[in-house]
């Protein structure tokens, strides 16, 4: 179903790829690493301090941490924006899938805190694509619950363990539980 009064095209701009910090779970990783087998995930992954109370801090080398896509030094932009377009686009984070938007009970629309950038720097042609978007979300809210559960087990597992805690062994431990792959 369209609702005219959902306005948002995209025009290219990478302005969300500069401004946002992309969280990644255990299937976008998978999906990059199968897209790009030859460059190491350290290329582009960030391992970024977080509180242990996140809701998706992963025990790492001795501290909580949640997993980001990597920034360019130069412009602070995603390390796969180039020329303004996504250069692993089939494959991108379903967090980028699903920008800007967010369900509520009752209706699709622009996530509150993504309503400046989106007015600044985005078309305001009305929103076709909302059953793609829908399923989209419905993806990644069961990616990110088969995620935590993930996540929830290694912490578990290896928080009294630092010498287990690093981010290849935990790469090696998510490629274990692929199982967990809605």
């Amino acid at each position: 179903m369209f609702s005219p009064s959902l306005k948002f095209g995209c025009n290219q701009c990478g302005e969300c790829c500069r401004q946002m910090r992309i969280p990644l779970n255990h299937c976008d990783i998978q999906r990059i690493q199968v897209h790009l087998p030859d460059i190491p995930p350290q290329a582009w992954l960030h391992v970024h301090p977080v509180e242990a109370s996140a809701q998706d801090a992963v025990w790492l080398e001795g501290h909580s941490s949640l997993l980001l896509l990597r920034v360019q030094a130069e412009d602070k932009a995603c390390v796969f924006l180039k020329d303004n377009a996504c250069s692993i686009y089939p494959v991108r984070p379903r967090v980028c899938r699903i920008w800007p938007f967010e369900q509520t009970e009752k209706e699709l629309r622009i996530s509150p805190p993504h309503h400046l950038l989106v007015s600044l720097a985005c078309d305001r042609t009305p929103f076709r694509e909302q059953r793609q978007i829908k399923t989209e979300i419905i993806g990644s809210e069961a990616e990110y619950r088969a995620y935590r559960h993930l996540i929830k087990q290694w912490n578990h597992e290896t928080h009294q363990h630092p010498e287990k805690q690093s981010l290849l062994a935990f790469l090696d431990f998510l490629k274990a539980g692929e199982s967990y792959a809605p």
